[in-house]
């Protein structure tokens, strides 16, 4: 099967005839799998097109055209991406990025290239949010108010030449900037005194908190899961399993769950839902 025929876009390096008198090589551009060419990509290559210019090239050297062309070829990966997952273009979320970032990070764990790959992600969705390509795909959302308004969200930028601050940044060891929920003892002190009341109250209050330890979860996002949302099957060879959650105010989110998190809640609905029904204040009977 031709690379073509399997993904969902293609970059190829063409020679663009540039205002009449300009030859410009290497330039990117893009094409679906039916040939059409897909003008998100390309409107914004032709945005920075004097990159590739003579002018372009003698104020700043070659290295500029290259970087946009990676910038290019990462955003064609996560798009395929986003297809091979059943989404459109224009369909990306805050979590189906963490998941393509995590199989980037099996290839390449340096903190440099996946910070290129976020932040060409990143000024692509919000280029063409503004160009008029996408609508309410990418922005700064009220943390206070909505986590999740906007599928893909940024921050605020601490810069005034910025529009926005990429939240994924990594520093130093391969770290992300974010703050892991674990670190939230409260959450830690209550999941213990769950799973210590030794009832099917608490081991129904430990699994969600457990939950939302391990996938950043709102509350009333946990407390809205239905039994039917770990119904699948676990790949072995997975380490996530996506579920669509219902947010506090628009209808849903896709949410990236490990395997362990997921598998915990299965065992709980099997073991111990039961009692749950019948008599929740039961005392677990010691193993």
């Amino acid at each position: 099967m031709t690379r073509e025929a399997r993904d969902a876009y293609t970059k190829i390096p063409c020679e663009v005839c540039w205002l009449g008198d300009q030859r410009l090589k290497a330039v990117p551009f893009v094409f679906d799998r039916n040939g059409t060419p897909f003008e998100p990509i390309n409107a914004w290559v032709r945005k920075n097109i004097d990159q590739w210019t003579k002018k372009g090239i003698r104020q700043r050297g070659e290295a500029p055209a290259r970087n946009f062309d990676q910038k290019v070829s990462r955003v064609v990966s996560f798009l395929n991406f986003l297809d091979a997952n059943g989404r459109n273009w224009d369909e990306p979320t805050q979590d189906y990025l963490y998941l393509f970032v995590s199989t980037v990070e099996q290839k390449e764990r340096a903190a440099e290239t996946l910070n290129a790959f976020t932040s060409a992600i990143f000024d692509f969705y919000w280029t063409r949010q503004e160009a008029g390509f996408c609508y309410r795909v990418i922005g700064i959302n009220d943390v206070d108010q909505d986590d999740y308004r906007n599928p893909l969200h940024v921050h605020p930028s601490r810069d005034p030449k910025r529009d926005y601050d990429n939240p994924m940044t990594r520093r130093g060891k391969n770290r992300t900037s974010r703050t892991s929920i674990t670190e939230n003892e409260e959450w830690e002190d209550a999941l213990e005194r769950a799973l210590d009341s030794g009832t099917a109250l608490g081991a129904r209050d430990g699994v969600l908190i457990s939950f939302i330890l391990q996938t950043g979860a709102r509350r009333l996002e946990a407390a809205n899961l239905e039994t039917s949302d770990f119904e699948k099957t676990v790949d072995p060879n997975k380490k996530e399993v996506i579920i669509n959650v219902d947010t506090k105010i628009y209808e849903s989110r896709d949410l990236v769950v490990p395997v362990e998190a997921y598998r915990e809640v299965q065992d709980f609905i099997r073991d111990e839902r039961p009692d749950l029904i019948s008599n929740p204040r039961k005392v677990s009977t010691p193993v």
